[in-house]
């Protein structure tokens, strides 16, 4: 993302959402391999899963990849092979 860090959750986020407030994408960043890290709280058992999509398909609206986020999750954008490491959460 052009401008990683993080930002508020507002209501009905999506993914897509989140990549345009956090300025786009920057031309190192993967089309295809995004990342969400979402923890569950059950008790004082607390777990993290890995949610995968595809970055292109999300900003272009496809509803399995275009996900609706919620509180604490961490989103990255992978960056293409060879590139540096590029990110955001919010």
């Amino acid at each position: 993302m052009t401008n990683p860090g993080r930002e508020k959750l507002l209501e009905n986020m999506k993914v897509r959402d989140l990549i345009i407030k956090a300025g786009g994408l920057t031309d190192e960043a993967s089309p295809q391999h995004g990342e969400i890290y979402r923890r569950t709280y059950n008790g004082e058992i607390v777990t993290t899963d890995k949610i995968n999509f595809c970055v292109s398909c999300a900003l272009a609206g496809d509803s399995s990849n275009n996900i609706a986020l919620k509180k604490s999750d961490r989103v990255y954008i992978r960056t293409k092979k060879g590139c540096r490491t590029s990110g955001g959460s919010f």
